[in-house]
């Protein structure tokens, strides 16, 4: 799954812990993990909105939890502000934008539970499962009399259902590499978060059945993952995502690297070809001694951009450029000659030019740095 979904999550569950304890440290730390949550992922929202609208139904007459919460969440919004303001700055650092959030009612259908196909519990690729498991669990709630979790949960229910209104929620596609449930990552801690808040024993015939149940889902999906994982990079892939196995692209790499090495080139410039985000930061990793590499419109390590940028580097390597691609000459009459076939790769030797002047020079677009 996409590591930037991630950390959103793990900073939810430090923010849920005044559901466990009601010392003054956790509703001060509350309200601060909440907001940098939100801050670092959005989808956070999916497990913090039903958590804190526990929290606020258990503590709502405790004065402590405004006056730690307003403490707490002032540095939070401190930081998310000077964050924001560091961008607003310096607009030209942001490589990928967000397109404009828009939200519309008739875009929730019900075929969009298909989005949560992967991260459903239990019911491997039922994301309808979702709803069943969350419907349970208020019920359950309410013949218990526990009426705060059950609001919780089934404001829970409530917030799924008005997430399918976002635009966003629909940019992917029926691949782990670039899926949908990317948004949905917080439901399996949000229905084990609600899970920990049923009161008394549990009865003997759940610690019985609960293990078998695990153990027998966990075994159905080790043996369906092989299948799974076929059917998965089988999938025709787009221009979103790039994906290839490790072995084809350190061969890749190194027939890149063996060429850089016989010309005495310690630069890559990679343009808009196969894996070219892949070579751009993968080949440092497979390969040791891999000359520096550098997409000159998309790359996001602003400190080497502002390094490479002044340096005049002799003899730079071309990555990524179609046949023909230097056809016509420069304004200076810059000399670049394929190297390579396969990889297609071109060479400019004996170069005298700052290399933010080089790429202006070939129109390549150096972003601003």
């Amino acid at each position: 799954m996409p590591r930037g979904f991630v950390s959103g999550i793990f900073l939810a569950s430090l923010a849920v812990l005044p559901l466990f304890s009601a010392r003054g440290i956790f509703l001060l730390l509350s309200p601060f993990f909440a907001i940098l949550a939100l801050f670092a992922n959005p989808n956070a929202a999916l497990v913090l909105l039903p958590a804190g609208v526990l929290i606020l139904l258990r503590y709502y007459s405790d004065r402590r939890f405004y006056l730690y919460g307003a403490a707490g969440a002032l540095p939070a919004a401190i930081l998310c502000y000077l964050a924001h303001r560091f961008y607003d700055l310096r607009p030209h650092y942001q490589v990928h934008f967000l397109p404009a959030l828009e939200y519309k009612f008739d875009d929730i259908h019900w075929d969009d539970l298909k989005y949560m196909d992967e991260v459903s519990p239990l019911l491997w690729g039922k994301g309808s499962f979702v709803f069943v498991i969350l419907a349970l669990m208020a019920v359950a709630f309410g013949v218990c009399r526990q009426w705060k979790p059950a609001i919780a949960a089934l404001s829970g229910i409530v917030l799924l259902v008005a997430a399918f209104g976002f635009n966003k929620v629909h940019d992917g596609m029926a691949s782990v590499f670039f899926p949908w449930a990317r948004m949905f990552l917080a439901v399996p801690f949000l229905i084990a978060l609600l899970a920990t808040q049923f009161k008394g024993r549990s009865p003997w015939w759940a610690v019985v059945l609960v293990p078998m149940l695990a153990a027998g889902f966990f075994g159905y999906k080790c043996i369906a993952q092989a299948a799974a994982v076929e059917r998965q990079v089988s999938l025709l892939q787009t221009a979103n995502v790039e994906v290839v196995e490790v072995r084809e692209l350190k061969r890749q790499c190194e027939r890149i690297a063996q060429v850089a090495w016989a010309n005495q080139s310690r630069l890559v410039v990679i343009n808009w070809g196969r894996n070219k985000h892949l070579t751009n930061y993968g080949c440092s990793c497979l390969v040791p001694n891999f000359p520096g590499t550098m997409e000159p419109g998309l790359d996001r390590r602003t400190w080497w951009l502002q390094d490479i940028a002044a340096q005049v580097v002799p003899n730079v390597l071309f990555a990524g450029f179609g046949e023909g691609a230097f056809a016509s000459t420069s304004p200076l009459d810059l000399r670049i000659e394929a190297v390579s076939n396969e990889p297609r790769l071109y060479l400019l030797k004996s170069n005298t030019l700052r290399t933010d002047s080089l790429l202006e020079d070939l129109r390549l677009g150096l972003r601003p740095h």
